[in-house]
């Protein structure tokens, strides 16, 4: 019984790091690039999940009490690991989405400013003026007030000098 979905969950595991693998060929726009990496790890994890449910719904239905009572300890025991991951993730989305956090761009965020290096699935890697690298959860920022420095070059700060004839 439980080799069907182990089996099941080998040839999934295979064929997104084999897709994973495939992508780094394609050749498109950055933006594309990131976008199709972002809808193929939601699309991995929605995958993920449909496969656990399932798994789980055949246990009950054979009511072998073992496999329900390990599968409830399992799930104690990775409930509060997935919740800080999963909270992360989605706020990484988020922000993601909202183009609030892009690479190379300059932003201000509390104490801390510099320029974004990578966005990462549950991290943001900023690098301050002294070259140091901050690595912030996407948590922790979501609530913040992030300050972006314009790339429009007409909103640049100018020097005008006036001279007056007396």
């Amino acid at each position: 019984m439980a080799t069907k979905f182990i089996i099941l969950g080998i040839f999934f595991l295979l064929g997104f790091r084999l897709a994973h693998y495939l992508l780094r060929f394609f050749h498109h726009s950055r933006k594309l690039n990131q976008q199709i990496g972002y809808y193929f790890v939601i699309l991995e994890i929605l995958t993920w999940l449909t496969l656990v449910i399932w798994t789980l719904a055949d246990v009950y239905r054979t009511m072998d009490s073992k496999l329900i009572l390990v599968f409830g300890a399992v799930a104690l025991v990775f409930s509060v690991p997935v919740y800080y991951l999963a909270r992360d993730f989605i706020m990484g989305i988020y922000l993601k989405i909202q183009h609030k956090v892009e690479k190379g761009e300059h932003i201000s965020i509390e104490a801390l400013s510099g320029e974004i290096i990578k966005s990462g699935n549950l991290n943001l890697y900023i690098k301050n003026s002294q070259g140091l690298i901050h690595t912030i959860p996407y948590s922790k920022i979501a609530t913040q007030t992030i300050v972006k420095l314009s790339l429009n070059p007409n909103l640049k700060k100018q020097n005008l000098t006036f001279s007056i004839p007396q």
